[in-house]
């Protein structure tokens, strides 16, 4: 796999990441869509951030109650799709997936605490 390739996939990690887990996007879609993953739980958010006791009351709210577990989840179905639309080896899908939430990890520390 080209680092280009890396690169972009680390960019569109940390974007959708960032986009999931800190605005609400237009027409408040991702609003809507942790206010699914909460209500799943049966947990109705009172808010438009969801606390952190709604949160950890869910199994839902836990997969997504910090900006790393986000990007875990994010990765997975970023970097999965792109390795299986262009039938890479998944010998190496490991690896590249460490790597990009390991560096959406620290983009966020360093864009975060700057």
């Amino acid at each position: 796999m080209p680092i280009v390739e890396v690169f972009v996939l680390i960019c569109a990690v940390f974007g959708a990441s960032f986009l999931v887990f800190f605005t609400d996007g237009p027409w408040e879609i991702f609003f809507h869509f942790r206010t699914l993953l909460i209500r799943v739980d049966g947990i109705v958010p009172k808010r438009v951030h969801i606390t952190e006791e709604e949160q950890e009351e869910g199994f839902f709210g836990k997969l997504f109650s910090c900006f790393w577990c986000t990007t875990t989840w994010v990765a997975l179905i970023i970097i999965g799709s792109y390795y299986l639309l262009n039938s890479y080896p998944l010998k190496t899908f490991p690896y590249v997936l460490l790597a990009v939430i390991g560096v959406s990890g620290y983009l966020y520390e360093r864009l975060g605490s700057g």
